[in-house]
């Protein structure tokens, strides 16, 4: 996958964005962009927020989006009627994180990732589309407990070609994944990457629900 970045998370409460996000910088970081302290305690717990200038200035909105959603413009329908694009925003979805694309439908590897609790006061004109993903960091295979990708069970970096057991007990399979590695992963419902308990082929930046749930992956 291409670089990645963690910026800063705030939360937004039900704009229409009919795109996607550019993310100022295509480098992982670990610290998160410095935001005004208004702008993230304005913005509630479970919401996206947005505004329409930078620095968290001007018109302002927050929504909801599920797990998947794909935001194809970042155009924004203010409050007042007008339309114009996204100028920062601040991610305070619970469990979820906002991942910028240079495509305009989410498709390929994601550049930039906005962690839960991180805000970004610039957003360049680079990202062409916005997903909403489970929480999961780039590099990363991330098994959940259910299939909304809640109760995280396990986030590894499994070596290449090496079985990897999801748990010691047979009856703790994942119903939710996400690799975010940057190769195609195989999943298995037995504890030992056996064919006979093949599921599929996730590849590289792909989540899904899983039934019968994971026990055991193969980076390959």
């Amino acid at each position: 996958m291409g670089s990645l970045r963690v910026l800063r998370a705030v939360s937004a409460v039900g704009v229409a964005l009919a795109g996607a996000l550019a993310f100022t910088t295509p480098t992982y970081a670990s610290e998160p962009a410095s935001a005004p302290a208004a702008a993230a305690a304005d913005c509630a717990a479970g919401k996206l927020c947005v505004w329409s200038g930078a620095d968290f200035q001007g018109k302002t909105k927050s929504l909801e989006p599920g797990v998947g959603t794909c935001f194809k413009s970042l155009d924004v329908g203010w409050p007042d009627g007008a339309v114009s694009r996204l100028g920062s925003l601040v991610n305070n979805l619970n469990g979820r994180q906002v991942e910028g694309f240079d495509s305009g439908d989410c498709s390929g590897s994601a550049y930039a990732t906005l962690a839960p609790g991180v805000s970004l006061a610039n957003v360049s004109t680079r990202a062409k589309s916005l997903r909403i993903a489970p929480e999961c960091a780039p590099g990363q295979f991330c098994l959940y407990e259910n299939a909304d990708y809640t109760g995280l069970i396990s986030k590894t970096a499994p070596n290449y070609n090496i079985c990897y057991r999801i748990s010691e007990r047979d009856d703790t399979p994942g119903r939710g994944v996400y690799n975010n590695l940057g190769a195609a992963v195989r999943l298995y419902s037995n504890p030992a990457c056996l064919g006979v308990g093949y599921l599929i082929n996730l590849g590289a930046g792909q989540f899904t629900p899983s039934d019968p749930g994971v026990h055991s992956i193969r980076y390959e």
